[in-house]
């Protein structure tokens, strides 16, 4: 499964990463809008 998360900068990012980021999971977490909506439109989420 393909997860696209956007979350503001903060210690919680690489902990939501962890437990996100199981098995066949592929996770992207974005720490800005503007990389979000980018990385929204250039990938079929």
């Amino acid at each position: 499964m393909k997860i696209l998360v956007g979350w503001e900068p903060s210690p919680e990012i690489e902990t939501i990463e962890l437990m996100l980021n199981v098995g066949s999971h592929e996770v992207v977490i974005c720490r800005h809008a503007a990389v979000y909506i980018d990385t929204l439109n250039k990938s079929h989420w």
